[in-house]
């Protein structure tokens, strides 16, 4: 179902279960099982983008729940290079949520997964995952890549009046980065 799009992503396994033996239960929709299965575990791009596995996805639905509470039943799938996490609902399957740390915002887009990756991460990388500056980030930071774990995350966060540029930005484990920006997010509202 997604070969498409591993063939278009120079995907690197990088964390990787047996993902095709897992056994899932009614509660997962198809495309998300598929998507976990035969993706799992890969970074994209030299971490433009990651797929979750299924245990890093109960990881991280737990992760966001804490910070966006009102979003109960979704499913992580993946993550750009900001760290940004990437859903489907369990009930409403062409819908993608995105969860943005760095502002404390949330998105929402009609989409399926087959959609979101064997079109729009194929043909339109710049939109979905601002892939230009992705390029010009690590060239900035002078990195190759960045790891399956970490992101690029703003040292001095937005909404404390950090600046959105190359010298703001640092490579970082990403669960510190959201457990860090939540708490600062929740202390000033």
């Amino acid at each position: 179902m997604f070969e498409k799009f591993m063939l278009a992503n120079e995907p690197l396994a990088e964390s990787r279960d047996d993902n095709k033996q897992l056994e899932f239960n009614d509660n997962f929709p198809s495309d998300f099982i598929s998507l976990i299965k035969e993706c799992g575990g890969f970074s994209f791009r030299n971490g433009l983008y990651r797929t979750h596995t299924l245990e890093s996805s109960i990881k991280w639905g737990l992760i966001i729940s804490k910070f966006f509470p009102g979003y109960p039943g979704c499913l992580p799938f993946g993550y750009d290079w900001m760290g940004c996490q990437l859903c489907v609902h369990r009930n409403y399957e062409n819908n993608i949520y995105m969860f943005d740390a760095a502002t404390g915002k949330d998105y929402s887009a009609k989409s399926s997964l087959n959609d979101f990756h064997n079109e729009g991460l194929i043909y339109d990388r710049t939109s979905y995952l601002s892939e230009p500056i992705f390029i010009e980030a690590l060239e900035f930071l002078k990195l190759k890549k960045i790891s399956y774990q970490n992101c690029l995350g703003f040292k001095i966060p937005l909404f404390l009046g950090g600046t959105d540029s190359f010298d703001n930005y640092e490579s970082t484990d990403m669960e510190v980065y959201w457990e860090i920006q939540g708490q600062l997010f929740s202390q000033i509202k």
